[in-house]
């Protein structure tokens, strides 16, 4: 889904549908994205990772690019809707409940832009995402909402949640 700051690319859509009716098991689709300034130039390339619920749970660490992510009807009904008490990780949060409804594919291509600049959620305001780690380990990862079969991961990600919001993670800069 893309947020107001970001952009689908062209052909982007298509794409995703392609991927959806090549495997019509696949539960979500995602790809990498453009970086771009407040401006809407180009600063550099963010790429996707691996599909790797259990390694994102321990490093509490997304690997889907958000507006370069598209996932099934069936999926959203099972798995939705994002919880409205997180600030940063409600996507994150539906990936992993996602995880358990079948498989993933990640297409390393951009799909989206991804604008990072000085008032954006990913950018400006590090206290408001250090509480959402918080939230995430205290809350998410302690609760029923994580699926069962990742729960033997969540005290590592517990862990990593505590150390990322009180020292901070990588922050998106778009180079």
């Amino acid at each position: 889904y893309v947020n107001s700051d970001d952009t689908l690319l062209p052909g982007a859509v298509s794409e995703m549908v392609a991927a959806f009716a090549a495997d019509p098991g696949l539960v979500m689709v995602y790809g990498d994205a453009l970086y771009t300034d407040a401006q809407s130039r180009q600063t550099g390339y963010l790429p996707s990772r691996a599909w790797d619920p259990p390694a994102m749970v321990r490093d509490v660490d997304n690997h889907v690019v958000q507006p370069s992510s598209m996932w099934t009807r069936r999926a959203w009904r099972c798995a939705g809707p994002f919880d409205a008490r997180g600030y940063y990780f409600f996507d994150f949060e539906l990936y992993l409940r996602l995880s358990v409804l079948g498989p993933a594919k990640r297409v390393p291509r951009p799909w989206s832009t991804y604008r990072a600049h000085a008032a954006s959620k990913s950018v400006g305001d590090p206290f408001g995402k250090a509480r959402d780690w918080l939230r995430f380990a205290d809350e998410f990862l302690t609760s029923d909402r994580l699926p069962e079969e990742l729960r033997t991961y969540a005290r590592e990600g517990r862990a990593s949640a505590r150390i990322q919001g009180r020292f901070g993670a990588p922050t998106y800069t778009g180079r």
